[in-house]
């Protein structure tokens, strides 16, 4: 049975936004980060390869939540 990319990407999106807001949610709120990371996620189009694209989301928002 294949496994669905997407699906899985998808979910560790929306594992990384929940550890993002609790994180910064003194200064910045769900919604916020949710944006950033749809807006950064956005940044990489369809890249062949999906593994390592939370990790990369992750560092660019992270780092955007902390200036």
């Amino acid at each position: 049975m294949p496994v669905d990319l997407t699906a899985d990407v998808n979910k560790r999106l929306d594992a990384l936004v929940d550890r993002l807001a609790e994180e910064f949610g003194d200064r910045v709120s769900r919604r916020d980060v949710a944006t950033s990371v749809r807006r950064v996620r956005r940044t990489f189009g369809e890249p062949p390869v999906t593994e390592f694209l939370p990790i990369l989301v992750e560092r660019q928002v992270r780092a955007s939540l902390r200036q």
